[in-house]
């Protein structure tokens, strides 16, 4: 019933079949066959030697799973905010690429360069969530480093009523007026005269919490967002010195009483008012105790290079950092504490002093 198999001694076992099949020994169905035999005669089978199956090993499909798992991961990455924004492409795109957005990278994904076909860009202090000038594409200063339309655009009023709407996390609200003359009747006065020109009891850094940088004292992201600032405008060839960050509450009043320059003695006439002349022009430029912005440590006041701060207004420093609606300094997360355009904001607008918000709080 069944063919009789050529056997093949010390090679192939009883039941084997020339056509390469095993035939069972007691089949309970006519022609059922075993796996292919991996003792077969390669002459005896023209269809070669049979693999060993007790030795076949699975086939992998790792590659196939990478390959699925690659598009995945790419087709997460571009839909995250990896971006770039061109302004007006004259002489083609190489030349006018503005900005690289790096919001929704993790802090290991750095831009280190970015090769076009006419230069390459230096990258290399780009971190997450911050959007930062990746290089000066054209000799015109006119035109901003990045594109204006991602940042909000402030009048100087709205600059102040930001300020003064926003929460810092890591202060303490100073709710006791710190004292600053010799006679608590004279602090009333200047405490009253302040708060009519419109400073504000502020907030307080804990001090433990602050980094020194450049001989200054700040908060860790106010610190950050400062060497960030200071190296973009130092390769646009711009000297921005730190000449003041944080003070405490007995720094502020050790500077308005030096600014104010009033011998204690003549405390009372504080209390009669014949010193509010006096008293409002020391306010113009300087702030009581506990109604200085920089007893938070997020302000910092700015030099330029080894000039008068007192003509900062008129400096390359300055024009750098408000041409655009102070978009050099908004990137950076700062705007000015005391702009021009602002009312009742306390001193007069001061060019020099800045404080930091946070940059992504600033985007349109």
């Amino acid at each position: 019933m069944y063919p009789n198999p050529q056997i093949i001694p010390n090679q192939s076992p009883p039941n084997f079949n020339p056509g390469g099949n095993y035939l069972a020994p007691y089949p309970t169905n006519p022609g059922q066959i075993y796996p292919p035999n991996p003792y077969q005669n390669p002459i005896q089978n023209p269809q070669g030697p049979q693999p060993n199956f007790s030795e076949q090993k699975p086939k992998k499909t790792g590659n196939t799973n990478y390959l699925y798992i690659f598009i995945v991961l790419a087709l997460v990455f571009f839909s995250s905010g990896v971006g770039y924004f061109v302004y007006e492409n004259r002489g083609g795109f190489s030349d006018q690429l503005l900005k690289i957005n790096t919001e929704g990278l993790d802090s290991s994904r750095k831009l280190v360069t970015i090769e076009t076909n006419s230069k390459t860009l230096d990258t290399k202090n780009l971190s997450f969530g911050l959007e930062t000038q990746v290089g000066k594409f054209d000799n015109d200063p006119n035109k901003p480093a990045i594109n204006p339309a991602l940042y909000r655009t402030f009048t100087g009023q709205e600059f102040t009523n930001f300020y003064n709407n926003f929460e810092y996390l890591e202060v303490k609200p100073i709710t006791v007026k710190p004292a600053i003359r010799s006679l608590p009747e004279a602090d009333t006065v200047i405490q009253t005269l302040a708060e009519t020109r419109g400073y504000k009891l502020r907030s307080e850094a804990t001090e433990s919490r602050l980094i020194f940088v450049d001989g200054k004292r700040l908060q860790p992201e106010a610190q950050q967002s400062w060497l960030q600032l200071k190296t973009a405008a130092a390769k646009d060839k711009i000297e921005l010195t730190l000449t003041s960050g944080y003070r405490s509450l007995i720094d502020q009043k050790n500077l308005f009483n030096t600014d104010f320059n009033l011998d204690p003695s003549k405390d009372p006439e504080i209390v009669a008012r014949s010193q509010d002349a006096k008293i409002n022009d020391t306010l113009k430029n300087t702030a009581i105790p506990g109604y200085s912005r920089h007893h938070s440590g997020y302000t910092i006041d700015l030099g330029c290079g080894n000039k008068n701060q007192k003509i900062f207004s008129q400096s390359e420093c300055y024009e750098w950092l408000s041409k655009f609606n102070y978009l050099n300094a908004k990137r950076f997360g700062f705007i000015p504490s005391y702009p021009s355009g602002s009312s009742n904001q306390g001193p007069d607008p001061e060019a020099w002093e800045y404080v930091w918000v946070g940059e992504k709080n600033l985007r349109s």
